[in-house]
This record gives C-alpha cells, sequence and structure tokens, in this order.
C-alpha cells in the first residue's frame, strides 16, 4: 500500500509540473516531451549551428525542470535548515532562470521540453525513497554532482555558441548556477564532517 501511494505521489507531482512548465512554456497546455522537441527542433533548423543552439536550450530546460522537482521535495522531506534553504535557492533561481530560458526559446523559435524526463522522474523516485538524514545527504550530494554537470554543459554552449542572445545567457546562468553549486558543496561537506 505505501509502494502505491509513494508511486501515485511520484505521478501526481509529475502531472502537476509538467502541466505548470506546459503553461509557462509555450503559453498552452499542450505538452512536449524531450524527444519530441528534439524532434520538431531537428525539423526546424537545418545548420548544424542552430542544431546545436536548440540541443542545448532542450538541455537546459530538462537540467532546471528536474532540479527544481527535487528542489521542492526537498524543501517538503528535508530535516535540516540548510537542506530546505538550499531547496528554495535552487527552485527560486532555476524557476527565474527557466522563466528566462522560455523566452530566449519562444524569440529563437526553439522547442523545449515542458515534462520531465523518466531520467529525471527516476532521480525524484530515488530521493523520496530516502528519509532523515539520509534524505539530507542525498540530496546534498545529488545537487553538487548535477550542478557540477549543468555547470559544463553551459560553459561549452557559452564557448561554443556563435548566438550572442545565447551566449549571453549561457554565460549569465553559469554564475546563478556556480551559486548553487557552492552552497551545494557547503552542505555536502557538513555530512562529511559527521
Amino acid at each position: 500500500m505505501k509502494k502505491l501511494l509513494k508511486k501515485n505521489s511520484i505521478i501526481l507531482n509529475t502531472l502537476a509540473i509538467a502541466l505548470s512548465f506546459g503553461v509557462m512554456a509555450c503559453g498552452t497546455t499542450e505538452i512536449y516531451s524531450k524527444d519530441n522537441s528534439e524532434e520538431l527542433n531537428d525539423e526546424k533548423f537545418d545548420s548544424r549551428k542552430d542544431q546545436k543552439d536548440a540541443q542545448f536550450l532542450v538541455n537546459a530546460a530538462e537540467i532546471y525542470m528536474e532540479e527544481i522537482g527535487l528542489a521542492k521535495l526537498a524543501q517538503q522531506k528535508g530535516t535540516t535548515s540548510p537542506i530546505k534553504e538550499l531547496g528554495r535557492t535552487v527552485e527560486l533561481n532555476h524557476q527565474n532562470s527557466l522563466d528566462e530560458l522560455t523566452k530566449l526559446a519562444k524569440r529563437k523559435e526553439v522547442t523545449i521540453p515542458n515534462t520531465i524526463t523518466d531520467q529525471g522522474d527516476e532521480s525524484y523516485r530515488l530521493l523520496n525513497e530516502k528519509t532523515g538524514d539520509e534524505f539530507d545527504e542525498t540530496y546534498a550530494n545529488l545537487m553538487v554532482e548535477k550542478h557540477e554537470a549543468a555547470i559544463a554543459i553551459f560553459e561549452k554552449a557559452a564557448d561554443k555558441s556563435k548566438d550572442n542572445q545565447i551566449h549571453s545567457w549561457a554565460n549569465d546562468m553559469l554564475v546563478v548556477l556556480r551559486t548553487c553549486l557552492a552552497e551545494a558543496k557547503l552542505c555536502a561537506a557538513e555530512f562529511e564532517r559527521e
């Protein structure tokens, strides 16, 4: 029974996030998966450069949606103030970044996903299974890992994109990602001391 409730909770959370992103991302409730977004962008853009920029924006949306969902979970299940605060910081910063991304994608006519990927669902499910200190430690370490990976993706885009708006946006977002990473590392270091 508990497994069924957990599964239903995950499904409802995913649907709620997907619907909220759907309305924000496109001004509509049409659902775009990552795969669907990639296919639509491949049809729209002929040049390799434009396809790479579109793929970066798709990847950025995926990153933000996953981390926002995990941040909300941290605020609900976190047992320490630093973890709850990290969750608030990540949610606020990434929601603002996602809003900017949505506007940029619209200007560039790039379709971005508005649903969390299976990988994002799996990360949420695995974290949701944790409780107490184990939850807090797992969340802190996950945020370090995910932010380091995101920074690498954004650095590459900032370096390689020939589109001035995408280049500039990626550079601006690196500041936000590095701030979140620093906070996540502080939280993770607390568990290493114990």
